[in-house]
């Protein structure tokens, strides 16, 4: 998946509940989830898909594991095999045998989620348990250096086209995880994507270790119940550092909320 990387911002942000922040502070691990975790159901929908069948795409389902043969099979040849599925239409997702393969596919891709926006109210409502938790900032510089892992931006449409999963594999893979309704557009929305074969930083629970340096800002919601003095102090003590703090309250003379700099 290639995407320009000029005009990525240098900070971007996860709004995330107060014991999801607590957790990652002090593990200084980060979350990749499943894309069937997704709150839109039109995230990651494999409609985007077409799956043409053809000698190339019936190698290449049997080099990936994607189909295996059955005994009346074994001894067809690449040509009478593709025939083969092509008249009796198992490459589909309606085909039970086909959708779960597809399904292991999924459970294989970790997603993990951010914004450009630092300040979004409906953010905060929807993400950060409604203004209890916090907006983390985090360095993309880091994801691309440290971690080899790069940040995609999100696009959004009110239609999308089909791509081709066997003969466009990258393209079809690339729009799948990155194309979004308009209605998701105030999210302004950044991910990182890791497959199977997974940077060696990241677990087997999909969890990404990190050092400090990988966190630039960290906002605290206007109802986080946290003492700020205290905690504050304690991600001082983890080894965190050059840390923008800042904490957010009601405005007095609109339904809005303003920032305070603690630092």
């Amino acid at each position: 998946m290639h995407q320009q990387r000029s005009n990525l911002p240098k900070v971007i942000y996860k709004y995330v509940s107060y014991a999801d922040g607590i957790k990652l502070f002090f593990s200084k691990q980060l979350k990749f989830s499943t894309p069937d975790s997704f709150n839109d159901p039109h995230d990651c929908n494999e409609n985007i898909f077409k799956f043409t069948i053809d000698n190339y795409s019936t190698q290449l389902m049997l080099d990936e594991g994607l189909y295996s043969r059955d005994e009346d099979e074994i001894n067809l040849s690449i040509e009478e095999l593709t025939k083969k599925l092509l008249t009796e239409g198992k490459i589909n997702l309606q085909n039970l045998k086909f959708r779960e393969i597809f399904e292991g596919f999924k459970r294989s891709l970790g997603v993990t989620c951010f914004s450009r926006e630092s300040n979004d109210f409906l953010m905060w409502s929807h993400y950060a348990d409604k203004h209890k938790g916090f907006c983390i900032g985090f360095d993309t510089h880091y994801f691309n250096e440290k971690c080899d892992l790069k940040v995609y931006k999100i696009i959004y449409s009110n239609s999308f086209k089909k791509y081709d999963f066997f003969n466009e594999t990258e393209l079809a893979c690339n729009k799948w995880l990155t194309t979004k309704s308009k209605k998701w557009k105030y999210e302004n929305e950044y991910r990182l994507f890791t497959r199977e074969k997974k940077p060696t930083l990241i677990n087997e629970d999909g969890l990404l270790k990190f050092d400090e340096n990988l966190i630039k800002h960290v906002s605290i919601g206007c109802k986080n119940p946290c003492n700020i003095d205290l905690f504050i102090k304690s991600l001082k003590q983890l080894g965190y550092k050059d840390i923008e703090f800042i904490k957010y309250k009601l405005k007095d003379d609109s339904f809005d909320i303003e920032a305070i700099k603690l630092n």
